[in-house]
């Protein structure tokens, strides 16, 4: 695994008990007083981490170590709202804020991430540690695996791409989806890449936006992408963005996506490059018709798809829909990639065949 400086912002698992619920017990708190008990574990073996210092800032500061467990706890603090904030040497800080009770004893849970560390195995992007920053190319190398859980959002800095060598399983959830985006809402980061994978990737309920010169780029590799949402892809260059671009023995399997937002003049939803081939199965592409933007192009064998632009007119912006089988109409997936739109949106081009075209929205 690539050599990474992560910044996380930590979110936290805040429980509010008595303290005959604790497994670890300390004393009653004053009267009119509150404690606060917490854990700090290490993000990729969720190993607790004794020697952390602890600092908790209010209008005082404190500090506290954890132990051998990685526990830690202060006792007599007056109700209030509390920054924590843990750090050791050799760890990305964490930190974040809880608030004290009287009479009662708050929990918290710090992930500290080990800093210019080789990761390798199974790498786990965790809810608790949403969102997660990253400031430098984090690459996944091809012996290696990581897994983001459902809820989690991470934001790249300008032009930082996530380079998948290995797998990626970015597991959302039809109501707690991942997102993947920019640190700028004006800016744009460099996009997933899967480089060379020889095992089998999965984007399911993922939210991928903001990416520069495309959001996707897969080459000689075949990942599978479920109800994802590839929004927005910007480019300096003259011939224009897109969301996927696939090169090489790419064969990614690409279902119910929703892929707009790719812009600049004449970008493309899905751009292939000879011998990539995917399979687009029921997604919603949506270009720009004032951008001379196209669906598809160069490949890919298109069942059940709806494509359309948005056109702006003096009455506002209508969509328009491309509903062709093609001209010469090819059915078969033969491989050839001749077939280009008959109608005069022409919104794809050089398609290895389509059926069951919409003329709505999945």
């Amino acid at each position: 695994m690539k050599k990474i400086l992560i910044t996380v912002y930590f979110s936290v698992i805040l429980a509010v008990v008595s303290c005959t619920d604790l497994t670890k017990t300390y004393d009653e708190p004053t009267i009119d007083t509150g404690q606060l008990l917490g854990i700090v574990r290490e993000t990729v073996t969720n190993r607790p981490l004794a020697g952390v210092t602890v600092h908790i800032d209010n209008s005082v500061h404190l500090t506290a170590e954890t132990d051998l467990s990685g526990y830690f706890f202060i006792p007599d603090l007056i109700p209030n709202t509390y920054s924590v904030c843990g750090t050791k040497d050799g760890y990305v800080q964490a930190s974040l804020t809880v608030d004290i009770d009287p009479n009662r004893t708050s929990v918290v849970e710090l992930y500290l991430v080990r800093i210019d560390t080789n990761l390798t195995g199974t790498i786990v992007w965790r809810r608790q540690q949403s969102p997660i920053h990253i400031n430098q190319p984090f690459t996944v190398g091809a012996s290696d695996t990581l897994l983001i859980e459902p809820g989690v959002m991470v934001y790249f800095e300008n032009k930082i791409p996530l380079i998948i060598r290995g797998t990626l399983l970015s597991m959302g959830m039809p109501e707690d989806s991942v997102f993947l985006t920019s640190d700028d809402p004006n800016g744009y980061w460099g996009g997933i890449r899967f480089l060379n994978n020889q095992t089998t990737s999965i984007l399911n309920y993922t939210s991928v936006t903001r990416g520069l010169e495309q959001i996707l780029l897969i080459e000689n590799s075949s990942p599978y992408i479920f109800r994802c949402n590839l929004n927005h892809s910007y480019t300096m260059c003259e011939t224009g963005g897109m969301a996927v671009f696939c090169k090489g023995s790419s064969s990614p399997i690409i279902h119910n996506c929703y892929i707009t937002g790719f812009s600049n003049f004449k970008a493309c939803g899905v751009n292939c490059e000879t011998p990539a081939n995917p399979l687009l199965l029921c997604n919603n592409i949506i270009g720009h018709r004032s951008a001379l933007d196209t669906c598809v192009c160069g490949g890919g064998f298109l069942d059940g798809n709806y494509l359309a632009v948005n056109i702006w007119t003096g009455d506002g912006i209508i969509r328009v829909s491309d509903t062709s089988l093609g001209d010469p109409v090819d059915e078969t997936g033969d491989g050839l990639c001749t077939t280009s739109s008959s109608d005069t949106l022409g919104l794809f081009s050089n398609v290895d065949g389509v059926t069951r075209p919409k003329s709505r929205p999945n």
